[in-house]
């Protein structure tokens, strides 16, 4: 028997006959440190009924991914997998935690006990909210018996290659996990465009189209499941609910009635799916170690007040003043601004622009810095040279 249960976000235990691993646990209710969110829906553990652990796999170096309190939590007998490419300071602090550190390259295989983990690349040039991503490993587990299998491609999407492999490794694949990222920046790029904000029909139909080039032949996923967003913002971010836009549970029933004969599901903390001989058996509400909260106690997703635009914002130094000693700093910050956006996304986008597009304008993006009394500072990206120049003072 192979199983898989859901534990929130896109965290996973996967069970096999002998082992059982965690993938990207987020056992904390704390979702990322850095704003007010937790995790939605809500749920409760049960430590002491967590079964033992054989290994625990990280896609990636996100604190949503690869969440330091929740490893605190574990055996530091139990190795920790995590891609090669991560910071060399967070496998740093896994091992001074007392963990074992497995440095894991695209394409690399390991076992624990009767199950089999391989980490895949994805691609990340498919999507430019992505770009940050760069460090994640897709990750395939299924079982030597052949009763199960499962994949997700965690923040970044298959690559048609990936796809191939995993058809010929596990034929049909058991649980085949998509990762609903949808987002609508619109309050903060300068207002709603054309075609946002996206809706479950939206994402349901990018995700359909994507699939009818993996699955030609018919040999879908037995199961396939809509994880995300993990999180519900709280408190003073709680308007940032507007930017992950998407319910996944309505993107499922929109999947569904685009097609019927196909099993999708939006889980919640604690389901369960077993998997023997490559068909799904038997499907549990919730497991022993954790279960979800009632619904009264889900945090709200509603926004009372949409945000198309963020024009003001009070200082984060909170000072409003810049003498001439501050300048020289203000400079070397702006620099490393500079530095982080070469060949991103707003660089190629100013390199792309055409001349003849843009009639007797020139494309430029500018940071305007006001203060002293409301005087204004206008300091422009120069892409090709990798800085902010001083073009008004």
């Amino acid at each position: 028997m192979f199983s898989v249960t859901y534990l929130g976000h896109q965290g996973w235990l996967i069970t096999g006959a002998r082992g059982r691993i965690l993938v990207d646990p987020l056992l904390t209710d704390e979702y990322s440190p850095g704003f007010e969110a937790t995790i939605y829906p809500p749920r409760a553990f049960d430590y002491r009924r967590f079964p033992p652990i054989d290994a625990v796999v990280l896609s990636h170096e996100h604190a949503d991914h690869l969440n330091v309190p929740s490893l605190a939590l574990l055996d530091r007998r139990i190795p920790v997998i995590l891609p090669a490419r991560s910071a060399r300071a967070l496998r740093d602090v896994i091992a001074a935690l007392g963990f074992r550190v497995v440095a894991a390259e695209a394409g690399a295989a390991f076992a624990a006990g009767d199950l089999e983990i391989r980490m895949l690349a994805g691609d990340l040039q498919r999507d430019a909210e992505l770009e940050s991503e760069w460090t994640t490993l897709q990750i395939l587990v299924s079982d030597r018996a052949g009763d199960g299998s499962f994949f997700s491609y965690v923040d970044s999407w298959p690559t048609a290659e990936t796809i191939a492999l995993l058809r010929r490794t596990v034929g049909r694949v058991g649980l085949f996990c998509h990762v609903n990222n949808t987002m609508d920046w619109s309050c903060l790029e300068g207002g709603l465009t054309a075609g946002w904000p996206r809706g479950a029909l939206d994402y349901a139909a990018e995700v359909i189209g994507a699939e009818a080039s993996w699955w030609r032949d018919g040999a879908a996923p037995v199961l396939t499941a809509v994880c995300g967003p993990g999180l519900a913002f709280v408190g003073a971010d709680a308007w940032m609910n507007q930017i992950l836009c998407v319910d996944s549970q309505r993107v499922c029933d929109a999947l569904h009635a685009l097609a019927p004969e196909r099993a999708f599901r939006s889980p919640l903390p604690g389901e369960s799916f077993a998997f023997r001989r490559g068909l799904l058996r038997r499907a549990a509400p919730r497991a022993a170690f954790v279960r979800p909260l009632d619904r009264r106690r889900w945090p709200s997703l509603h926004v009372r007040r949409r945000r198309d635009l963020i024009e003001d914002f009070a200082p984060a130094c909170g000072r409003r003043a810049l003498d001439d000693e501050a300048w020289p700093s203000l400079e070397r910050e702006l620099d490393r601004l500079a530095a982080y956006l070469y060949r991103r996304l707003l660089f190629r986008t100013l390199h792309a622009l055409a001349g003849r597009d843009l009639g007797h304008r020139r494309p430029a993006f500018a940071l305007v810095l006001r203060c002293d009394d409301d005087r204004a500072y206008v300091l422009e990206y120069q892409a090709s040279a990798s800085r902010f120049a001083l073009v008004d003072r």
